[in-house]
């Protein structure tokens, strides 16, 4: 069965920031995992796209609200190939066959009595788009944007019966996998008063018409969370499956639609997801629930990061005028600095704040001390003692045979499985620092001022070295795909020379 993994939808209200490269990030390295441990892998992201926020963004520019999704989308996708994420699908969620599967979801929910409607007041954030409880708040405002006044919104709304599924969710809770048990307990002091939940907007009370529209009740389009929990969902419908029921009768696109349900059941559950604590809510109380109306499984396993705040422990805020953009980071760094940020600096539990000084001496001691120095100290020993030549399967043996040098990638793959994925990283430097201490401690250099006397002991301390560092080659690929490419490249080739720095101190 496919191995399943997606991420949590960005906003495409903004332009990319360091918020929305971690799930990418984080997720692209368990696609690459499980593809190492020879899983077909289906790995999907997206773009969540109908929120209020967004049209009114759209409007400021004097241009639809498609129009600045598409634009905002394509930004997205060229961050995301610039970081080299091997995603098998990047969807937007104004999809034409996501808002088909979106309603197909809503009449199945509703044929089940777990959709009503109801007169409704509460209070609501614009900027995550939910409603908070009083107790909620902190001083007034949302604990997430307290830049932003929250709204008393009254008006006459179609409810999901969350409250349905108050056991189920618990139970889910007890077995889910996560890697931070904190949010755990923390959702099941959420669900102790758990209400049922609006799911749609008067469309009349909207600037302009945006969002998926309830087929059944035009009136009403769903509320962009709603919807977007269900782009897990859409995505493993084929397109032509979707294009059939289009030009179908009747009785067809009811045969096509428990096809898809099918096919639905059949890619689920979905194995992993990458979500910021911010989305626990959603991701664990609400989705599940959905899924349990749908008569889907939920997800088996979940990692759920932190936020970045400033060196200060302040959250980025455009009116503080403290965050840091992807474009600052990525022109500084590279793509594959912008990967070892989140993979090795960052923290998958809890928040990371973001303390540029210190992210530079981790860059430069380990990718521009402990791997690059060490490849350009291998590469020009070899060149030097024998115009480059190298055995590899000589090496290979050499590497097998000695008791001195032992790398343990296991547990680089350990720390995977125990969703710790910067421990993994740090893992990996850990073990690149032994093949360093091997050179310290052997000094082929020093032996190399007679190279004829010492010819056989060189050989083999080189051989050892080399073959120890493409040991490592395999696991760095799930980390940092195109610095494992280089690494490879040097080694593994008819004549070694002398390599360029990988990676230039700052």
């Amino acid at each position: 069965m496919t191995y399943y993994i997606t991420t949590s939808r960005p906003y495409t209200n903004a332009t990319p920031h360091l918020g929305t490269i971690l799930d990418p990030v984080y997720a692209d390295v368990y696609a690459r995992f499980n593809r190492l441990l020879g899983q077909q892998v289906f790995f999907l992201m997206g773009t969540d796209e109908h929120s209020s926020k967004i049209a009114d963004e759209a409007i400021k520019q004097w241009i639809s609200p498609q129009e600045f999704v598409n634009t905002k989308y394509q930004e997205f996708k060229q961050v995301f190939d610039l970081l080299e994420l091997s995603s098998d699908n990047f969807m937007q969620s104004s999809d034409a066959k996501h808002k088909w599967l979106a309603n197909l979801a809503w009449e199945k929910l509703s044929a089940k009595n777990l959709i009503y409607k109801k007169q409704y007041q509460g209070l609501y954030c614009k900027g995550c788009e939910d409603f908070y409880s009083a107790s909620q708040l902190v001083d007034g405002r949302c604990p997430t944007h307290p830049n932003l006044e929250i709204q008393n919104v009254e008006e006459e709304n179609y409810f999901f019966k969350l409250t349905a599924f108050h056991d189920s969710i618990l139970d889910y809770l007890r077995r889910v996998r996560v890697n931070d048990p904190s949010i755990i307990n923390s959702l099941k002091n959420f669900c102790a008063d758990l209400q049922d939940i609006s799911i749609s907007r008067d469309v009349s009370r909207q600037k302009t018409q945006w969002g998926v529209v309830v087929d059944s009740d035009p009136q009403h389009s769903m509320y962009v969370w709603f919807e977007a929990l269900l782009t897990y969902l859409s995505p493993l419908v084929p397109d032509e499956l979707y294009e059939t029921w289009i030009d179908s009768t009747p009785d067809i696109q009811k045969a096509v639609e428990l096809e898809a349900w099918q096919i639905i059941s059949e890619n689920t559950p979905q194995n992993l997801q990458v979500i910021g604590t911010d989305n626990s809510k959603f991701h664990l109380v609400i989705l599940p629930a959905i899924l349990f109306g749908l008569d889907i499984e939920p997800i088996e396993s979940i990692i759920i990061h932190g936020m970045i705040n400033d060196a200060g422990g302040r959250k980025f805020a455009k009116s503080l005028g403290n965050g840091v953009s992807f474009d600052e980071l990525y022109n500084k760094l590279g793509a594959e600095g912008v990967r070892f940020f989140v993979l090795f600096y960052c923290n998958s539990i809890g928040d990371t704040n973001y303390d540029e000084a210190k992210l530079l001496e981790m860059y430069n001691s380990n990718l521009g001390n402990k791997l690059g120095n060490l490849v350009m100290r291998l590469t020009t020993l070899i060149s030097n003692f024998n115009d480059g030549d190298l055995d590899i399967e000589a090496a290979k043996d050499a590497y097998e045979d000695n008791q001195v040098l032992r790398l343990e990638t296991e547990t680089i793959y350990r720390e995977l499985q125990s969703l710790r994925p910067e421990y993994g990283l740090r893992a990996w430097f850990d073990e690149v620092s032994k093949i360093n201490k091997y050179l310290e401690d052997t000094k082929p250099w020093t032996l190399m001022k007679d190279k004829q006397a010492n010819s056989k002991e060189i050989t083999k301390i080189l051989h050892i070295a080399i073959f120890g560092l493409l040991t490592l080659v395999e696991p760095l690929s799930l980390f940092l795909p195109a610095t494992s490419e280089l690494v490879d490249n040097y080694l593994r080739c008819d004549k070694i020379v002398k390599a360029t720095p990988l990676f230039e101190r700052l």
